[in-house]
């Protein structure tokens, strides 16, 4: 079944891409991710305590941005200063009604239990994996959806 798409307002992929390259990520794409939306791959040098940091950002085209997920994670393990202070960055992403204070203050208070939020037109979701942390920023398919 077709499903109708949503987008983020206000987020756009230069914005995102912009905002990434601040902290040594280098993007890639578009790449077609199935029939009807395109994806953009970013990725900063592992660095020297083996953490990686990777940034996936799907949308219709650089216009629409339909989900920016981000991900850090370590072969040994996961320093949640690190995780939070990576994923608290990339949680003020400015869009429509974004409140990047609250966002990444949200990220560090949550970083190793997990949760979700919504702020404006956007759901923040946090989980954990065995060496990951993972932040998904997603459009909100309510747009009654309060925050």
């Amino acid at each position: 079944m077709y499903e109708q798409p949503y987008w983020i307002s206000g987020l756009m992929v230069p914005d995102v891409v912009s905002h990434l390259s601040r902290r040594g990520l280098t993007c890639e794409g578009p790449a077609p991710r199935g029939e009807t939306m395109d994806s953009w791959e970013c990725r900063a040098p592992s660095d020297a305590e083996g953490l990686q940091r990777e940034v996936s950002i799907v949308g219709r085209d650089p216009g629409r941005v339909r989900s920016v997920s981000a991900r850090i994670s370590s072969e040994g393990g996961m320093p949640s200063d690190e995780a939070a202070d990576f994923l608290g960055f990339v949680a003020t992403l400015l869009y429509e009604g974004a409140e990047p204070a609250r966002a990444r203050q949200w990220v560090v208070e949550n970083v190793s239990s997990g949760g979700k939020l919504t702020i404006g037109n956007a759901n923040f979701e946090l989980s954990s994996e065995e060496r990951a942390r993972v932040l998904r920023i997603v459009s909100t398919q309510n747009r009654q959806a309060g925050g």
